[in-house]
């Protein structure tokens, strides 16, 4: 487990995810560096989960690009309330677009009140306005100085054309705080920064202190699956009905007891991959085929004594993982993976920092790729995403509080329409 939660990690994404849930805007090039810093220099937005982003455009084909961009990163462009909707159709020709991105056809004499249109709707935060260069059409400059008064919202403006006739233009925006792009991909850019600082700022607000953690009585030994369920059901996570037997003759007693089909499993510290050595066998429902999977264990070598673990199979649900390590360079961190034992395969996996909070968690889920998955795909229940985010958060407030842990495994933890429940687990010091 701890060689496949390296691999699942990786150094850059532990590092990417733990400066962005510090706070920071992470990017990805030079170029996007400093137009964020031009834009930050000159504009904030204040905290929120999800702030709304409005596009008023006067050309279609850059509009559909910044859009496209906005809306793959998960920027919220929000329609327009209907009383603005109804402004702005006054204002504008047929067969443009009203409800956000606004798309006015070509920048004509209303251009500008518009703008204020769409200033005042209450669903918006901030404003970017594209226009391509383009003189005899609009005077961005005149409409911006015209207009500062009537907006409160922070406004980004996007335009291309030859640069040396583009950058008075710039200039003069830039001065008057409304921060410039010469480029739709620039301006679509710059605006997600803005929205992903509001974001941060936001996820600061709950972030839970690391001085709240006093170390608890330390593990002195690696956990068998049994100690360390009981261990996470403690914290909440659910676990299937099982019974420990020593022997052979306790567990044909305990077959007669538990709800069919059954697992067996070998139980020790020792074997971290029981599927590798033959010490999973599932969908046990007679005697025989119990004393065909007891004859399978007694035959592993890994272990220095042989005993059995029982349990009642668990219903299908969606299979994640839920890992814990303690990272040389960043302390506790917790992983959430999609596809349990397939987690690896799949490489769908998101990452945080311990201690996190329940946002933060629920964040981790809305990153995996497989995310809608839990939403009720195909006719599938909508999954406890809720009841998942706590077990994540709980996992990571133990990693806190014991930094003896060299690694937590939960895999396959399979989440339902109410709870989850934990198949298998290992902590190792």
């Amino acid at each position: 487990p701890a060689q496949e939660q390296i691999f699942l990690i990786g150094s850059f994404q532990l590092k990417r995810s733990a400066l962005e849930q510090a706070g920071a805007v992470v990017v990805d090039s030079t170029i996007e560096l400093m137009d964020a810093a031009k834009l930050f220099s000159l504009v904030r937005l204040k905290p929120s989960s999800n702030p709304g982003i409005a596009l008023l455009t006067g050309q279609a084909g850059p509009g559909m690009i910044i859009s496209d961009y906005l809306q793959s990163r998960d920027i919220d462009m929000p329609t327009l309330t209907p009383k603005t909707i109804s402004r702005i159709s006054s204002l504008l020709p047929p067969m443009t677009f009203h409800k956000n991105p606004v798309d006015t056809g070509r920048p004509g004499k209303t251009f500008g009140d518009v703008l204020k249109a769409v200033a005042n709707d209450s669903n918006i935060d901030a404003i970017l306005t594209f226009a391509l260069h383009e003189p005899a059409a609009i005077q961005p400059i005149e409409i911006f100085e015209a207009s500062q008064g009537d907006i409160q919202q922070p406004l980004i403006f996007g335009t291309a054309g030859i640069q040396q006739n583009i950058v008075s233009t710039m200039d003069r925006l830039n001065s008057m705080g409304i921060p410039a792009f010469a480029s739709p991909d620039q301006a679509a850019r710059a605006v997600w920064a803005l929205a992903a600082d509001s974001k941060a700022a936001y996820r600061r607000q709950s972030a839970v202190a690391v001085s709240d953690f006093k170390p608890a009585t330390p593990i002195t030994y690696n956990l068998n699956e049994v100690e360390a369920k009981s261990v996470i059901h403690e914290l909440g996570i659910g676990i299937p009905q099982s019974s420990v037997c020593e022997s052979r003759e306790e567990a044909q007693k305990a077959f007669e007891k538990l709800p069919k089909p059954i697992v067996v499993k070998v139980l020790s510290a020792e074997v971290l991959h029981k599927t590798e050595v033959g010490g999973v066998h599932i969908n046990i429902n007679t005697k025989e085929g119990l004393d065909k999977a007891l004859d399978t264990i007694d035959q592993i070598t890994l272990v220095s004594s042989t005993r059995y673990l029982l349990e009642s199979m668990a219903a299908p649900g969606l299979e994640v993982i839920i890992g814990g390590t303690n990272d040389v360079s960043f302390g506790p961190t917790v992983l959430l993976g999609l596809g349990g034992t397939a987690a690896e395969a799949l490489d769908d996996v998101s990452i945080r920092v311990a201690p996190l909070c329940e946002a933060d968690a629920l964040d981790m889920i809305d990153e995996l790729r497989g995310r809608e998955l839990f939403n009720g795909w195909r006719g599938t229940p909508v999954l406890d995403k809720r009841t998942l985010a706590k077990s994540i958060v709980e996992i990571g407030n133990y990693l806190m509080k014991h930094p003896e842990i060299k690694e937590m495994d939960l895999n396959p933890v399979r989440v339902y329409e109410n709870g989850l429940c934990a198949l298998d687990a290992v902590i190792v010091i």
